[in-house]
């Protein structure tokens, strides 16, 4: 008896991804850009270095209305990367909407939308990486065209004023491009100022560099109040956060996980998907491309993931955001638009894998790891 079509699938998908997870990776090289990121702050450094005296940053707090942040003080953080520290917070009132403490995801703001926590369909997954662009790319974002897979990147300003051309790979591949903050910090720990730089100049350089400019954004470890909502909305960004975290980032070396243990949530998303907890509604899913070890075990998983999931696209996707930037003439497929093959609007980068026919599917496998193939032995 001949394969089924999703027995080829799968066994292309997982042949591929053993392929490309095999492959070496390009040595990170700095390089002098085209771009003048004069008036930007300094890479690594706050976002509000050198910057928040400037008239830029004078004219753009002036356009704010304050009236409308709640007056919540600065929180406090054990250290620069965290953790923070929850002791002593009302938990039971939950008067900030503070995510860290309490897991809080809609505002008491008037106002303030929801943060966006899962995909509304059932065994649907929206698929986001984030601390882009890794200096090595195209690594994963190849693996990921080869797939035909789109999803949500959230970069880190300074990783886009380090390495500019590897951002502009990101959009020019049909992904949706948000904001992730400036120097990676502890967003609820931070003065208002603060905040809204670390926003404000990573939004600015995603859109010098790339050409769009995101409404959509992620704080670090999602460290998020209704205070920091506030400020975001006053620049129009609205915060996508996530129900399943692969904890990557914290794998060895880099961190203290055991790759056996970041292998285990994977595993945990894979039984959640088939156990019915996704019947009602999909889930997002936090991965990272910080380092190769985050994005080689992204490539390893992604098979299963692909196995276990209806449908994997970018957030803004499942959510139907046709238009994720401020500029118009870019459309991204709705959910509709995904599942049914058919094209964005004008301007579409596309999104998702929509249907193919039996025959499509067999050849785009094909070609795929054959051009894998090759590639492994360059």
């Amino acid at each position: 008896m001949l394969p089924t079509i999703a027995a080829i699938a799968t066994a292309s998908v997982a042949v591929l991804s053993s392929l490309v997870s095999a492959q070496s990776i390009k040595t990170c090289t700095p390089y002098q850009s085209e771009f003048d990121f004069t008036g930007f702050p300094p890479a690594w450094e706050k976002a509000s270095t050198g910057t928040v005296n400037s008239a830029e940053f004078t004219a753009l707090k002036a356009r704010i209305d304050w009236s409308k942040v709640p007056s919540i003080p600065p929180k406090t953080a054990q250290a620069p990367t965290g953790p923070m520290v929850t002791t002593g917070y009302n938990v039971a009132a939950d008067p900030d909407c503070w995510w860290t403490a309490t897991g809080c995801t809609k505002s008491k703001v008037a106002g303030i939308d929801p943060d966006i926590v899962q995909c509304p369909q059932s065994s649907t997954l929206g698929y986001t990486f984030d601390d882009g662009p890794n200096c090595t790319q195209p690594f994963l974002y190849d693996f990921l065209k080869q797939n035909n897979q789109k999803v949500d990147l959230f970069y880190i300003g300074s990783n886009v004023r380090n390495w500019p051309r590897e951002a502009k790979l990101g959009v020019d591949a049909g992904h949706h491009i948000a904001v992730h903050t400036w120097s990676h910090p502890l967003l609820t720990s931070l003065s208002n100022d603060e905040v809204l730089a670390e926003l404000y100049y990573t939004k600015k350089i995603i859109k010098l560099v790339t050409g769009v400019t995101p409404k959509y954004f992620r704080p670090p470890q999602g460290d998020i109040d209704d205070r920091v909502r506030a400020i975001a909305k006053a620049i129009n960004l609205t915060n996508i956060q996530w129900n399943l975290d692969s904890f990557d980032w914290m794998m060895q070396p880099a961190g203290p996980r055991s790759p056996a243990e970041i292998d285990a949530n994977f595993q945990g998303w894979i039984d959640k998907a088939k156990n019915g907890s996704f019947a009602n509604s999909g889930a997002i899913s936090l991965e990272h491309e910080a380092n190769e070890g985050t994005m080689r075990k992204a490539i390893e998983w992604y098979p299963k993931l692909k196995e276990s999931f209806k449908y994997i696209m970018p957030v803004v996707s499942c959510q139907s955001i046709a238009h994720p930037y401020e500029e118009t003439n870019i459309s991204f497929q709705t959910f509709q638009e995904v599942v049914g093959g058919k094209p964005a609007g004008s301007g579409s980068t596309g999104s998702g894998a929509p249907p193919q026919t039996a025959a499509s599917l067999v050849g785009g496998w094909v070609a795929a790891v054959a051009a894998a193939v090759g590639a492994a032995f360059l």
